[in-house]
């Protein structure tokens, strides 16, 4: 407990970023109070729950609560607004900017809040908050069912809704907050709201793209949809010196395509696995991956085009189930065991043209490959269907106006390439600014410590302001602070 067996106080950073002295009989009124255990930085639970997806943060906070339902969640949220103490959540601890960890402050770690219950009368699914998405399709699909979230499925559910939420869905039902109906969440002032669109309309709002911002979300209430049992999973591969020219037909064929198809190109090393034919080991390809929803005849004929171009390398195509594609990234994976670094980055832009798609390509075989091995991928979402239905207005969001998004997700191992890998990503991002026509980033994937006021600000659009608002409304301390942060209105 810190130095609290040798002293009366406990110390916790605070929102100050010194440290705050609570009295232990205090403190052991707050623990009475809770029906969770309490972890400090002398066993194994602690360092299991402290860890979080990106190894570049090896934070320690002073306690981690792991609450059993929202009751502990509004005990934990009043405790620290009255002390004033630096609080992070933790759902799956998947966001790469680190923000689901601490150093020395309070970690309310979700990972015993993963229920899940399907009406499949009405179709509705309630999450709790600490639910990957593995176990959410895992249920649904039990009924046939899908939420759309996103492609990794150790994914937590909160970090996801509350950035967005892109997925193999997108294109045919739209982003994950497009398919919110209703949440519950604790407010900085220990209050329990359930928000939706007739109620707390003004929250309910903010949730749907503001980050972790307004509050602990304890639960979601999804519109789910009938999906699968099985989907058609579009997978040809093309050699990396083919990329150009096959992702400008991708291009031009999405133009055109079927809002039953989702499409997301990768640019990568194929891995040593089983799931690759040996002689593409280790080989650079491009991979135009899909979903499509549809019915499978007409889904085969329609992207046969995808697997004809010139260069075709291998073809996986193939009907299956869907929680196989929902689980496609961590089957293929090459580094299961050893903890990895990672600086993901992420741009919208409006332009997939041929300089545009060079500068990423060379960006690609430019990669820092003698110290992130085989543990890159460079992706492109054709951004089109339902996710472009939404007015900007109409979620926190902000705009859905551009047709791609862009990625370079950088893995590595050794913590001294943490400083060069960074920069490099970095760099390579500020060359593709020039292409895109806002300048814009999913939060979700925003890099490290890119989240900064002037990223907000274009990120969010005409929204910022309003959102600014409401974060004043519900959070005028800025206690909710670990997430891509918005300041609280003057």
């Amino acid at each position: 407990m810190n130095d609290g067996c040798l002293s009366s106080m406990i110390k916790v950073k605070g929102l100050n970023n010194k440290n705050v002295d609570i009295p232990e009989e205090e403190f052991d009124r707050f623990k009475a109070l809770l029906n969770s255990n309490i972890l400090f930085e002398d066993g194994h639970e602690y360092e299991e729950s402290r860890q979080i997806f990106n190894h570049i943060f090896d934070r320690k906070p002073a306690f981690i609560v792991k609450p059993t339902g929202v009751a502990d969640i509004q005990t934990c949220v009043i405790f620290a607004a009255k002390h004033k103490l630096l609080i992070a959540v933790k759902s799956g601890g998947h966001n790469v900017a680190g923000h689901a960890s601490c150093e020395g402050g309070m970690l309310i770690d979700l990972c015993k809040m993963q229920s899940v219950y399907v009406d499949a009368n009405t179709k509705q699914v309630r999450v709790e908050a600490g639910t990957l998405l593995g176990k959410l399709d895992h249920e649904t699909q039990a009924f046939g069912l899908a939420v759309p979230v996103g492609t990794v499925s150790v994914t937590g559910i909160a970090g996801l809704t509350l950035g967005g939420g892109f997925g193999w869905l997108t294109g045919k039902h739209g982003l994950t907050i497009d398919n919110l109906l209703s949440a519950q969440i604790v407010t900085s002032d220990g209050r329990i709201l359930t928000v939706s669109k007739d109620k707390h309309t003004d929250l309910f709002w903010a949730l749907c793209g503001g980050s972790g911002n307004f509050g602990v979300v304890s639960s979601f209430l999804f519109q789910a949809h009938p999906i699968g049992p099985e989907v058609l999973f579009c997978s040809p591969m093309y050699p990396i010196d083919k990329a150009e020219s096959v992702l400008l037909q991708w291009r031009d064929f999405m133009a055109q395509a079927s809002q039953d198809l989702t499409s997301i190109a990768f640019i990568y090393r194929v891995p040593p696995s089983l799931h690759f034919p040996k002689h593409l080991h280790d080989q650079d390809v491009v991979m135009l991956a899909g979903v499509h929803v549809g019915e499978h005849k007409e889904a085969q004929k329609h992207i046969q085009r995808l697997c004809s171009f010139d260069g075709l390398v291998h073809d996986a195509t193939s009907i299956i189930p869907f929680k196989q594609v929902q689980q496609w990234f961590e089957n293929w994976n090459s580094n299961k065991v050893q903890p990895q670094r990672f600086y993901f980055k992420s741009i919208y832009t409006n332009q997939l043209s041929h300089s545009m798609l060079k500068e990423f390509i060379d960006g690609f075989r430019l990669r820092p490959l003698s110290t992130c091995k085989g543990n890159v991928s460079f992706v492109i979402q054709c951004l089109r269907g339902a996710y472009r239905e939404i007015a900007e207005e109409a979620t926190a969001f902000g705009s859905r106006d551009t047709d791609f998004m862009l990625e370079s997700n950088l893995a590595w191992i050794d913590a001294n390439f943490d400083d060069a890998n960074i920069a490099w990503g970095r760099a390579l991002w500020d060359r593709l600014a020039t292409y895109s026509n806002q300048n814009r980033i999913y939060l979700n994937h925003a890099g490290i410590g890119e989240e900064h006021n002037q990223h907000l600000k274009k990120v969010y659009g005409k929204n910022y302001n309003k959102i600014r608002q409401i974060k004043k409304k519900y959070d005028p301390m800025n206690l909710f602070r670990k997430n891509a942060n918005i300041p609280p209105a003057d």
